[in-house]
């Protein structure tokens, strides 16, 4: 079920590639996605292309197949209900991510001792906001002018007290069952995260880095005939990374992951929800998230699904299983596998155009690509939850 994504030559159109000039840092635009700048589309469409099956070791078999996403649907949505992309995203989309089947499970068994995001006082809060202004104002002037505001927007009987009282009302409607528990998480998601226009490459999202074995030895000597290709070290390193990714993942679907904690006692793990199977989907005017929950065809919860791999601008999809040749069971790929699946990729991959490079650009033009792309062909569509299904 080893599968690539490359491009293909049929026509793509209105495609448009426009990052905002007033970032210090925008997306790297390639030479071949490059146009005049009277032109605003791009001629491209994301394109599948099955490889022959090949198997290395011997009982490791992996199989070409279509690009579906019938059998894996966002959690609580009919397939009648869901397209690539969405024609609305579903209201709820914050609760479709699922706890633990587990009844023992203690990843969030805490959840429910946890305080809720308190409300500091408004005398409070203004006297810090006084201190941050000191730091800013260009004069005394300036600063006593601001302090005067502050002072009116504070006093008894004031909007201050206004508005501090229905936010304590907001705070209680939340708290209540059925609410989303604290007062501040809607407009997090659906402002100041979700809402957010920049791209979210260098602004948001996040990276990892790991240090080296002490056992290395010249991990990062490259090729003499080929630079791209990476030493049998780094093949090595990134199988063993994928397979303890998996092995994570299945401690957290069933549960098994002990909540994280502080001196003063444990934090909250609701995000933890996201953390595989997931994507941020590009819409207009805010983002939201759906959350895939892999059909368990084995006994065990937890190891279903596929990853993604990306190389030379080609995406790659892999299984996370594969039939064991005694017990006929599914079981998660083994690092030699996993390892054997990267060596296939490296020496079967050619160079194609970086129509990933699309989502680079802040998310209003990304969403606009995205519906393009996903509205050209269903094998688009299909492409495209495969790469938002992965477990990562």
């Amino acid at each position: 079920m080893l599968k690539r994504f490359s491009i293909s030559s049929r026509r793509l159109t209105n495609l448009s590639f426009r990052p905002r000039t007033r970032q210090p840092f925008g997306p790297l635009i390639p030479s071949n996605l490059q146009r005049s700048v009277n032109t605003s589309t791009l001629h491209y469409q994301l394109g599948y292309r099955p490889l022959r099956d090949f198997s290395r070791p011997p009982t490791m078999a992996l199989r070409r197949s279509n690009a579906t996403y019938a059998g894996m649907l966002p959690l609580g949505l009919r397939p009648s209900e869901y397209t690539v992309p969405l024609a609305q995203p579903p209201s709820n989309w914050k609760t479709l991510a699922p706890f633990p089947s587990n009844p023992n499970a203690e990843t969030y068994s805490k959840q429910e001792s946890l305080s809720h995001l308190p409300i500091p006082p408004l005398a409070s809060t203004l006297e810090k906001l006084k201190t941050s202004l000191q730091a800013m104002a260009v004069s005394e002037a300036e600063y006593d002018a601001a302090v005067t505001k502050i002072d009116e927007f504070g006093r008894p009987g004031g909007i201050g007290e206004a508005l501090h009282k229905r936010l304590e009302q907001r705070r209680e409607k939340e708290e209540q069952v059925g609410g989303r528990g604290h007062w501040l998480e809607e407009w997090w998601d659906e402002l100041a995260y979700m809402g957010y226009r920049d791209s979210v490459v260098i602004n948001v999202s996040y990276y990892y880095g790991f240090d080296l074995p002490p056992s290395a030895q010249t991990p990062l000597a490259q090729s003499a005939s080929d630079s791209t290709i990476p030493t049998s070290f780094s093949l090595q390193r990134g199988a063993s990374t994928i397979r303890s990714a998996l092995l994570f993942r299945h401690r957290l679907l069933n549960g098994l992951v002990p909540p994280d904690a502080v001196k003063q006692g444990p934090l909250c793990m609701d995000s933890w929800r996201w953390m595989f199977d997931s994507c941020r989907i590009p819409h207009k005017p805010a983002d939201y998230a759906l959350s895939f929950t892999p059909a368990e065809k084995s006994k065990e919860v937890g190891i279903d699904g596929h990853f993604i791999v990306l190389r030379k601008n080609k995406v790659w999809k892999i299984p996370n299983t594969v039939k064991d040749s005694s017990s006929g069971e599914s079981r998660l790929l083994s690092t030699t596998e996993i390892e054997s699946a990267l060596n296939h990729i490296v020496y079967n991959t050619t160079y194609g155009p970086a129509i990933g490079n699309l989502t680079a650009s802040d998310r209003d033009s990304w969403a606009d690509d995205y519906a393009v792309l996903a509205s050209i062909s269903e094998r688009n569509a299909g492409i495209l939850h495969d790469i938002h299904s992965a477990a990562f």
